[in-house]
């Protein structure tokens, strides 16, 4: 109970400092990963070139990124949650310092994901988790700009380099995710495949969507699910992956 009490605490503190014009100002300083993130700059350079040095041309290497608003709603909300409502609230009493917020994030990412390829990521993968806990409406005001400003500068940086978007509970979504712009939309287990490819037309690639729960399923209930996506959907007309749908 203590414990919770001070977690409860703490995120009102960090809330209530994110929420003050003093943390975040409208124009954003410029952030580098060699000058913020040195740590991490070494630690992935290092992973990403033993890892493409291990793989070589037998297998993709997949760099991944959180999207500005899951990583915004980490920040503001202090942790994980069920219900956003720190972080939702922050969309009415202080849309402006969300804005700037979700601009710092952006920028950041876009560097992250420059590295990325830079140190030997084939692909790109943009994990919008908490993206499904809007209305489509404030998915389009509150995330989808942000997605569509990575889009745009990496293209310039990385014009080969694709790019997957994922969000967790997309099944709302997925006309209004193909106008970011990104190569390939990942589906969730809610969505049939099939489904997926009819609502999103011929233009973009689909990947999905084994549910994760499957890992704990006995190994042939799991073989015959992964077996069965070559099956069902070898008529789609345009490029799909196979993926186990992160939770």
């Amino acid at each position: 109970m203590e414990h919770a009490k001070g977690r409860t605490a703490n995120k009102v503190i960090w809330s209530r400092q994110i929420a003050s014009e003093t943390v975040i100002n409208e124009q954003p300083p410029r952030w580098t990963l060699d000058q913020n993130m040195p740590y991490s700059q070494r630690s992935l350079a290092f992973y990403l070139v033993c890892h493409f040095n291990h793989v070589g041309d037998r297998a993709a290497v997949l760099g991944f990124v959180g999207a500005p608003w899951t990583i915004a709603t980490y920040i503001v909300e202090g942790g994980t949650t069920r219900t956003y409502t720190t972080i939702k609230r922050m969309c009415h009493t202080s849309p402006h310092v969300l804005r700037a917020l979700l601009s710092h994030l952006a920028q950041a990412i876009t560097e992250y994901i420059v590295f990325q390829v830079e140190s030997g990521a084939h692909c790109i993968q943009i994990f919008d988790s908490s993206g499904g806990q809007l209305t489509p409406e404030m998915w389009e005001h509150r995330s989808k700009p942000y997605i569509e400003e990575i889009v745009r500068v990496v293209r310039k940086k990385c014009p080969k380099t694709p790019l997957v978007l994922y969000i967790n509970g997309n099944g709302g979504l997925l006309e209004r995710m193909k106008g970011t712009g990104v190569d390939v939309i990942g589906l969730d287990w809610t969505v049939n495949m099939a489904d997926g490819r009819r609502r999103l037309g011929s233009g973009i690639g689909v990947q999905g969507n084994v549910d994760p729960a499957y890992l704990f399923s006995p190994l042939p209930t799991l073989t015959e699910e992964i077996q069965r996506f070559p099956v069902e959907n070898c008529q789609l007309d345009r490029d799909w992956s196979l993926q186990l749908v992160r939770i």
